[in-house]
Formats: C-alpha cells, structure tokens, sequence
C-alpha cells in the first residue's frame, strides 16, 4: 500500500500496487524497517528519493532525471500493449474523478499483477546481439 499525495488533496490517497514474487525477494532485504523508503525509521522525501535514484542510475544514462523512470515505464507498458487505464492504475494517474471515486469499486489488481509481470518479463529480456545495453556490458 503506498500513500499518493499528489494533486490538491488534503490527505494522501492510498493506493495499491500488488508485488510479484521477485519483488517480495527484493524487500526482504528491507527487514525490521518500517517502510520500503525510510532511514532511521523517517520517511524519504521525494527529493532525497529523486537525488537517490539519479545517483544510482545516472551514471549509466546520459542526462537522466529521476521522472524519466515513470515516463519510460509508462512507455513501456504501452509498448507491450498494455491499455491507459491500467496503466493509470499503476501510476496512479487521473484516478481522482466521478467515475473512479463513486462508481468503479473494481481494484484492479489482477490486471496490475499482469502487467507488471510483463513489464518484468521485458526487462529480463536478454538484447539482441545489435542492441548494446545503456551499462555498456554485454549480455550474459
């Protein structure tokens, strides 16, 4: 469960995003933490997360900023046929209507376990012999 709190509301929106088998693997790295993105049991704030992950990652891509992760994510996910809506679902965009607020209750899940599995299967994908990966290593 994550709390969104963009836009104009006054409180955070909670919002869920199933986790996938290799993504339970990965947090259990997180254990005795209260949260995914906390330090000394204080929340990261947006900006030290954005300044982390542009260390992390911007090394290995050329003039990387940290909203280019959603954007290509998005990207993705449509490039594997993935529709708006349960993308919206996912990123938690544009969720805050008539419709969504009093007469859709369907949460989703199924379809965002889907296509996050196809965003993971596409990410262990391994290049073909003419695409050179962003780190500069070849594929294993």
């Amino acid at each position: 469960m994550l709390r969104d709190p963009k836009g104009r509301r006054t409180e955070a929106r909670r919002h869920a995003v199933p986790l996938l088998d290799d993504a339970k693997e990965a947090l259990k790295a997180f254990t005795g933490a209260p949260g995914v993105f906390t330090v000394n049991r204080k929340a990261i704030s947006p900006a030290v997360l954005a300044r982390l992950e542009a260390e992390a990652i911007g090394e290995q891509i050329d003039a990387f900023e940290p909203k280019r992760l959603r954007s290509g994510i998005e990207t993705a996910l449509a490039s594997l046929g993935i529709g708006r809506e349960i993308r919206a679902q996912l990123q938690s965009h544009g969720l805050g209507g008539v419709q969504d607020r009093h007469y859709d209750d369907h949460d989703y899940m199924l379809e965002k376990r889907a296509a996050l599995q196809a965003l993971l299967d596409l990410l262990n994908t391994v290049p073909a012999d003419n695409v050179t990966p962003i780190n500069g290593r070849t594929a294993a």
